[in-house]
Formats: structure tokens, C-alpha cells, sequence
């Protein structure tokens, strides 16, 4: 401040917008199979309801709900048939597993997610 020294500050002009809100997730409605079924050794195929502006459904398979995933699977339908190469390689009998989908949309933000639902292939 002593002396005074006549040199312009530097300027920063920046703009605040308010953030877009997004919408809170729906919750998607599992359909089959049921929650806690045993599931025969044949073509498995998980479905759920479609929201509308749902882009991508990533269905989820853990074998403990504390854990990562085994399996995951992208689709833009309303179900997924799990192959069989899956079933034999990933899945045992007689073990409780659970699976939950989440939806995204067009922008690839998660736009809904499923209550978790278990299942157990019975033994051949």
C-alpha cells in the first residue's frame, strides 16, 4: 500500500448457472422369475417393465449382495435371456444368487433402478 503502485488487477468474469436438475430414478418393476425361485436347468430369461426414456438396461447378477457382480449384461430391451455358456460357466446349483436392474438415458445417466430379487438354479 506504500508506495502506491498504479497497475491494473487481473479480471475474471465467469457465469453461474443453476445446475440441471434431474429427475429422481423410477423404480423398475421386476417381473420374472419371481423373487426366490428355483429355476430349472432350460433357457433362463430375466424381464422387467421399460420406463419410457430408457435407453439402456444393465442387468446385474451377484452372489453376494456385498460383492461386485459375476455377471453383467446391456440391453435395450425390457428382458435378457442368459446364455447357456453363462449359465454352465458362472452360475452353480443350489446357490442363492441375486440380480437388479438399473435404466439410463440418452445421456447415459441412470435414470431408474430395480429392488434386488434372488434366484437359485435347481441341481440337475
Amino acid at each position: 500500500t506504500n508506495p502506491i503502485i498504479e497497475t491494473p488487477l487481473p479480471a475474471i468474469l465467469y457465469f453461474v448457472t443453476p445446475a440441471e436438475v434431474r429427475a429422481k430414478p423410477v423404480s423398475i418393476r421386476l417381473i420374472a422369475p419371481g423373487d426366490e425361485t428355483m429355476i430349472e436347468d432350460s433357457p433362463v430369461r430375466f424381464e422387467w417393465e421399460k420406463p419410457n426414456k430408457t435407453a439402456l438396461f444393465l442387468v446385474q447378477f451377484f452372489d453376494d449382495l456385498t460383492s461386485n457382480p459375476v455377471f453383467s449384461a446391456y440391453t435395450k430391451d425390457g428382458f435378457y435371456s442368459l446364455p447357456k455358456l453363462v449359465r454352465e460357466g458362472i452360475f452353480s446349483a443350489d446357490q442363492k444368487y441375486y440380480w437388479q436392474v438399473k435404466s439410463f438415458d440418452a445421456e447415459n445417466n441412470i435414470s431408474g433402478e430395480s429392488k434386488v430379487w434372488s434366484f437359485s438354479f435347481k441341481r440337475r
